[in-house]
C-alpha cells in the first residue's frame, strides 16, 4: 500500500487523488445538495438448481438503471439442454440458450434499460426442469438518489 502525506496527514494513494475506490456499492458522483449516483454490482450463488425456473432472491432495486446481468455455471446444469437468464414475462432478456457446462459464461448487456419495481432474476431451463447445478449471477447497475437538502 503507498502512503502519501497530504494536509499534514497520511493518505492511501486513491483518497489524496480522491480516486474511486473498488466495492460492491460506489458512489461516483455527488451534488452540491447530496444527489448521487452510484455504481452496483450485486450477486448471488442459485444453488441446487431445481425445477422450471429459478428464481433469485436479490432483485434489481425500483428505479435501477440496468446495465447487465452476467452468469457464471459453477457446477454444470443438470437435467435442461440449455437455460435462459432473464425476469418474468421476459425470461431470456440477459441471455437465451445459456451453456450448461461448468465455467460457462455470459454477460447480459442491455440498454441501459430503467426498473421501476424491485425486480428478481429468473432462470429458466430449456429442453427440460432443471434437475442440479449452480449458476452465480451478478446485477451491474447505476442508482440515482434525490437531494437530501
Amino acid at each position: 500500500m503507498l502512503l502519501v502525506r497530504a494536509g499534514g496527514a497520511w493518505l492511501t494513494l486513491d483518497a489524496a487523488l480522491n480516486l474511486l475506490v473498488r466495492g460492491p456499492a460506489v458512489e461516483v458522483a455527488r451534488g452540491p445538495n447530496g444527489a448521487a449516483i452510484g455504481l452496483h454490482v450485486e450477486g448471488e450463488l442459485l444453488a441446487g438448481l431445481s425445477g422450471a425456473s429459478v428464481t433469485s432472491s436479490i432483485a434489481i432495486p425500483n428505479r435501477a438503471i440496468v446495465l447487465a446481468v452476467s452468469t457464471r455455471t459453477v457446477a454444470a446444469v443438470l437435467g435442461a439442454t440449455s437455460w435462459d437468464c432473464g425476469i418474468a414475462g421476459e425470461p431470456a432478456k440477459f441471455g437465451g440458450s445459456l451453456g450448461v457446462a461448468a465455467g460457462s459464461t455470459n454477460v447480459g448487456v442491455i440498454g441501459p434499460h430503467a426498473f421501476y419495481a424491485p425486480t428478481p432474476i429468473v432462470l429458466t431451463a430449456n429442453g427440460g426442469n432443471f434437475t442440479g447445478g449452480d449458476v452465480r449471477i451478478a446485477i451491474q447497475y447505476l442508482l440515482a438518489t434525490a437531494p437530501t437538502a
